[in-house]
């Protein structure tokens, strides 16, 4: 009812018999939207009697939708994380909860046999072992997050990993394609004072492909860096040899440098039961200045195998070849771990020589 049909109201009878019937068929707790006002009280009287009736719809992002169609966002506690982080300085990238961030030892234990196994088992499976060398300053790179740093090198992998299997790689003898796989072994570690948290990788990089894959993993700690990568922070060598046996010892040397950092407490018993310290037999190269400084790392990934080198794969492999492979390391060999037995065992293996095992 508008205001120009109040300024001439019918008689009183008549409007009582009108308002009545307005008020039976839309009675004002069923029907919003029609509201009989008098305008001799006071209007704020009236609008605490109005009520709406809310709307049954989903919750959209924890916020309920009214008629009117505005949000109410209701207040929500936060949650607690799964652990607190320690006070390093601010990182660019957000670090996922399960990622532990409390302090470690720094140096390597038994983490040193699972290495040398890996790295024993890929030569003999392929008859070559890692001809790459790749190390990663997490300073240079302007990462200060232990937790968040050990949390890129599995995605690395993955994307290395991806871009080996588009890029196959061809046989000069045969015209074949063949994808080639990311074998790797890599330890984390801050030792020194003078490069801080950093990661040596040892994998296999095709040769056609070493110049375009130091330039892809410069691009790709770039766009993860957000910054401008310099020389120092990615490094990638090659160790280029004409015959397996060079080769292997130039991976020998790479391997020694990888475990620098093993525990002076690691020992292994040999053949005779005599305790042998790992620092001893494992021979890690040290720099001229002597032993580094081991200093602790906030984070419980301090070393990492790929799939194809890990125990399961081993496993599957010797079903395959009929003989389960069990490292010098194992056998109690102590002081042949780098004799480089692996080549000629795989000679015999290739050309189907029977108990080819027995060289290794």
């Amino acid at each position: 009812m508008t205001y120009y049909d109040r300024v001439e109201l019918p008689p009183e009878d008549e409007f009582w018999d009108e308002d009545r019937e307005i008020e039976r068929k839309y009675p004002r707790q069923d029907a919003p939207g029609i509201f009989e006002v008098h305008f001799d009280t006071d209007l704020a009287t009236h609008t605490n009697e109005w009520r709406f009736p809310k709307v049954p719809l989903r919750r959209a992002n924890g916020a309920d939708l009214d008629l009117f169609g505005t949000s109410r966002r209701e207040p929500t506690t936060p949650k607690p994380i799964w652990t607190a982080m320690p006070a390093v300085l601010p990182s660019k990238m957000k670090v996922k909860q399960h990622v532990d961030g409390r302090a470690h030892s720094g140096g390597l234990g038994d983490e040193t046999r699972k290495l040398y196994n890996a790295m024993s088992y890929k030569v003999l499976r392929d008859g070559w072992g890692f001809n790459a060398f790749i190390t990663v300053t997490a300073k240079y790179l302007g990462l200060f997050s232990h937790a968040e740093f050990a949390e890129m090198i599995p995605e690395m992998n993955k994307a290395i990993a991806g871009w080996l299997q588009a890029r196959p790689k061809r046989s000069a003898r045969y015209f074949l394609t063949e994808p080639a796989d990311h074998s790797y072994i890599f330890v984390l570690e801050r030792s020194g004072y003078r490069h801080g948290l950093h990661f040596h990788m040892m994998c296999s990089i095709p040769v056609a492909l070493r110049k375009e894959f130091h330039a892809y993993l410069r691009d790709w700690w770039e766009n993860r860096a957000c910054l401008a990568v310099p020389t120092n922070a990615v490094d990638v060598r090659y160790s280029d040899s004409g015959s397996r046996s060079k080769h292997y010892t130039n991976q020998a040397i790479k391997f020694r440098y990888l475990i620098k950092t093993v525990q002076q407490h690691a020992y292994a018993f040999d053949r005779d039961g005599e305790r042998c310290w790992a620092v001893d037999f494992m021979m890690p190269w040290w720099p001229r200045f002597g032993r580094p400084d081991t200093l602790p790392i906030r984070t419980r990934q301090i070393y990492g195998i790929s799939r194809d080198l890990n125990m399961k794969a081993r496993r599957e492999w010797g079903q395959k070849v009929g003989w389960n492979f069990v490292s010098k390391i194992d056998q109690r060999r102590l002081s042949e771990i780098y004799s480089g037995s692996e080549i000629p065992a795989w000679q015999a293996r290739f050309v189907g020589e029977p108990g080819w095992w027995k060289q290794y």
